[in-house]
């Protein structure tokens, strides 16, 4: 199942984690997440979107912050 994750940059390392733990339970999940945000990450963004079944959201200590 691909899940397109939504998260702040400086949250990353955090989210990575928990990404890690759910693979364990669910073995069929494929995290699509942007690179590195570049000039181009929201067309980046609408075809990864596009590509999956599940949009997902980590709000962390700074996600406020992210555009």
């Amino acid at each position: 199942m691909n899940v397109f994750v939504v998260h702040s940059g400086a949250d990353y390392h955090q989210v990575e984690c928990k990404l890690n733990s759910m693979k364990q339970n669910v073995s069929s999940l494929n995290p699509l997440m942007l690179e590195n945000g570049g000039v181009f990450w929201k067309k980046d963004a609408a075809k990864k979107i596009k590509k999956s079944q599940v949009v997902l959201f980590f709000i962390g200590e700074n996600s406020h912050k992210s555009e």
